[in-house]
């Protein structure tokens, strides 16, 4: 199996109801938490820094890319919604 979905877990910090069950039948679960999630994103906002413009352009991709980025459906955006967003912070 790919460790992808181990990877969302963290990566998000929660986890779906949807995905309960297959969680605890893991031999190895990831941690949760929304504190190892922060640590992820942090991680990945250095990665992402020297192609963005600016602090606040690498700090404006992260927040979009963590409410884009959820495991819920119900809790991620619309296009319409992330397409207002970018348009608020004018980097579209």
């Amino acid at each position: 199996m790919t460790d992808l979905p181990r990877r969302m877990i963290i990566m998000a910090g929660s986890l779906p109801p949807e995905w309960e069950d297959w969680h605890a039948n893991l031999s190895d679960p990831p941690e949760i938490s929304p504190t190892g999630a922060d640590a992820w994103w942090a991680d990945r906002r250095t990665r992402l820094r020297p192609n963005c413009a600016d602090d606040e352009s690498a700090d404006a991709l992260v927040t979009l890319l963590r409410k884009v980025l959820v495991l819920d459906p119900v809790s991620r955006p619309t296009a319409a919604e992330v397409l207002e967003e970018l348009q608020t912070l004018g980097e579209f």
